[in-house]
């Protein structure tokens, strides 16, 4: 008896033990999880705002110096998930230049033609632009 009653407390105990980790996963918490590279011509592009838009709303994310770029969906939750036409926009790369966006050619931008589906767990884009008139891909 006293063996049972023993092996019940070890069980609870086990049980217990771990219970304040601290899970910060996005799928944990049911939303989807958005991160992606954006690259130009082959070469990272740095600093870029990446938009992605829905008839209900927009998320916004900014590359870092590898290109990569990952969207904070705290607020959206399963909202998130959905059809997005994404624009890319990036700073000159020259003071010349300052105030225009002459790096990313309009059809990512202004009049982008990248659309993407945003699921429920992990989606990753890569996005290949190219600043000519060359095919364009994305990956998933």
């Amino acid at each position: 008896m006293k063996t049972r009653i023993w092996l019940r407390l070890l069980v609870l105990l086990i049980a217990g033990c771990g219970s304040e980790v601290a899970v910060d996963n996005a799928a944990w918490r049911g939303l989807p999880e958005v991160a992606g590279t954006v690259t130009l011509d082959g070469s990272p592009l740095t600093d870029a705002t990446v938009s992605f838009h829905s008839a209900r709303q927009t998320l916004i994310a900014t590359t870092d110096k590898a290109g990569r770029f990952t969207l904070e969906l705290k607020g959206a939750g399963e909202s998130a998930i959905g059809k997005y036409v994404v624009r890319i926009q990036a700073p000159a790369a020259s003071e010349s230049e300052a105030g225009k966006d002459v790096i990313v050619p309009s059809k990512y931008n202004v009049k982008s033609e990248l659309v993407v589906d945003i699921f429920d767990g992990r989606n990753d884009f890569d996005f290949r632009l190219h600043g000519s008139d060359s095919e364009d891909t994305i990956e998933e």
